[in-house]
This record gives C-alpha cells, sequence and structure tokens, in this order.
C-alpha cells in the first residue's frame, strides 16, 4: 500500500511542478494580477484531482506562487496532497519557498 501511495504521490508532484515550471516562465507583472487562489479538476487515473494555484502578495512586494495537486482516497477519508512553490521579486529575482513555508499549504 506504502509504495502505491508513495508513486501515487510522485505522480501527482510532478503534475504540480510542470505547472510551477510554466509559472516561473511568466513575468512578475503577470504573476501578481493571477487570483488569491485558483483551482481546476482533471482526471487522473480515472479519479478527479484538484490542482490549486495560490498567489500572495508578500509584505516586500515579492508574488509568491505555490501550487498543489490533491487527490482523495477511500471515500474522502485519506488524501494525497503535494506541492511546491516559489517566490518572484519585481526585479525577476527568484527564490525557492522554504520548508516550513510549504507546510503552510499542503
Amino acid at each position: 500500500m506504502f509504495t502505491k501511495s508513495k508513486k501515487m504521490a510522485e505522480e501527482l508532484f510532478s503534475v504540480a511542478k510542470r505547472r510551477l515550471d510554466e509559472l516561473r516562465t511568466r513575468p512578475y507583472s503577470e504573476l501578481a494580477s493571477l487570483p488569491e487562489a485558483s483551482e481546476e479538476v482533471f482526471t487522473f487515473r480515472d479519479k478527479p484531482v484538484s490542482l490549486c494555484i495560490y498567489r500572495v502578495t508578500l509584505p516586500d512586494s515579492r508574488v509568491r506562487v505555490f501550487v498543489t495537486t490533491s487527490k482523495s482516497h477511500l471515500a474522502g477519508m485519506v488524501h494525497t496532497i503535494t506541492g511546491d512553490g516559489f517566490d518572484l521579486a519585481p526585479n525577476g529575482t527568484l527564490s525557492e519557498v522554504k520548508d516550513e513555508v510549504r507546510w503552510e499549504y499542503l
């Protein structure tokens, strides 16, 4: 069971990373204008999966973008949630979010 769950989490994480990589190519102005939260639902292994994009403007004007994917199992009693994010400064400086920040979104 654990191996199957780990594989599922890795596959969902790769979906989140692909979207995050695409968002990294966008300019600051475009990221700053994203809604604070958006959700897409798609089919993965014949089951619905949620992909959420979160955007926060930090006090120093950096924009934080975080992407999560989640899938429920066992009639919604168990969830697999993965995600990652980055901060982008107005001058174009990009930095990865710290581990402790990730837990705010997962």
